[in-house]
């Protein structure tokens, strides 16, 4: 379990990796999990993607034993008017969001700018001197597109969803001020969004239409999204997990520290500093270890720290630290994006 995916190489795969001891079936795990947020990816699951890739460019309005609906397109060019476009589903479809297969292919375009690729690499990447070749390797414009684009969903309000481009930001794509605006009046604060987006009301599981009289600020769920975000917040907050609905500068405020170190986040990463024990100590003199939940440290002739459990899940392999300014700077990237830790460990 990663970034809250679970994903099987078979049935037989699918039932061990969700099962347990508790005499549910595996259909009631996958249930469970899925309704927490987790993304558990069968067999069964890719068949339908690929079915519904190959099928939904095919389909029309009117077709028989299809289900359409609308949805509004934000660009990013402020010059450019809000529209209206359509999707087409096969109705046996119909119970499950759509979006991200729907709108995969309009964010398939465009690569990550290669200086500022290699700059963040090799600035963070302590050791590998070739960080800078691999990742704009990984990140061209070829590679984008045949992967086919990755959509990112943002809950706007009940029942109402923002989808944009999930590497919008790395593209380095025009800031989408209308839909930063948007979230903001929604009770989020000052969200920064890149490149164009979209906006789409999905009812139980279901794709309802989405007009553009729904972007009237005296639309019914406008109104009604900051109080609801807010009690979200406290539904969760009362349940013990991580808050929603915050404003950018009270995430990034969320921080701390104990003898010896401090911490702070930002939505998508968690930086830890430790002050070295004297100006001569060097990288070397470091030992860092990654794994999915916990962090090790350990420093010659200065303190040793480990955080187990973390928080929250990290993507280990993402995780960077430097020495800098007589600190080690560890940087570790949240599995979660957006997700607030209230706590290091």
């Amino acid at each position: 379990l990663e970034n809250n995916f679970i994903m099987a190489d078979s049935d037989a795969a699918a039932s061990d990796l969700v099962k347990d001891d508790s005499g549910e079936t595996v259909e009631d795990r996958i249930s469970w999990l899925r309704s927490r947020g987790v993304k558990v990816e069968t067999p069964e699951d890719r068949k339908t993607e690929k079915f519904l890739l190959e099928t939904l460019g095919k389909l029309k309005v009117g077709d028989p034993d299809t289900k359409s609906f609308t949805y509004v397109y934000i660009p990013a060019d402020d010059a450019k008017p809000l529209s209206e476009e359509n999707a087409t589903i096969p109705k046996s479809q119909w119970f499950i969001d759509q979006f991200p297969l729907v709108l995969k292919s309009k964010f398939s375009q465009g690569a990550i700018d290669e200086v500022t690729l290699r700059k963040t690499a090799e600035k963070h990447l302590v050791g590998n001197v070739n960080a800078g070749d691999v990742f704009a390797k990984k990140f061209t414009s070829q590679a984008l597109a045949g992967h086919g684009g990755s959509v990112e969903t943002f809950k706007l309000a009940e029942n109402i969803n923002l989808y944009l481009d999930e590497v919008g930001a790395l593209k380095q794509l025009s800031k989408n001020k209308r839909a930063s605006a948007l979230a903001n009046k929604c009770g989020f604060g000052d969200v920064p969004f890149f490149g164009d987006m979209y906006i789409g009301r999905v009812v139980s599981g279901r794709n309802m239409d989405f007009t553009l009289s729904d972007m009237d600020p005296s639309a019914k769920w406008m109104i009604e999204a900051p109080i609801y975000n807010l009690n979200k917040q406290a539904e969760q907050h009362a349940a013990g997990l991580s808050p929603v609905g915050m404003e950018a500068d009270a995430i990034n405020a969320v921080g701390g520290g104990g003898e010896g170190y401090k911490w702070a986040q930002t939505p998508e990463d968690v930086e830890v500093t430790v002050p070295l024990p004297s100006p001569e100590t060097k990288a070397r003199d470091c030992k860092i270890t990654f794994a999915r939940r916990s962090l090790n440290i350990v420093i010659r002739n200065g303190s040793s720290f480990s955080f187990e459990p973390l928080f929250g899940d990290i993507h280990p392999d993402d995780s960077t630290w430097t020495v800098s300014d007589g600190s080690l700077v560890i940087t570790l990237e949240k599995a979660k994006e957006g997700m607030v830790w209230s706590t290091l460990s």
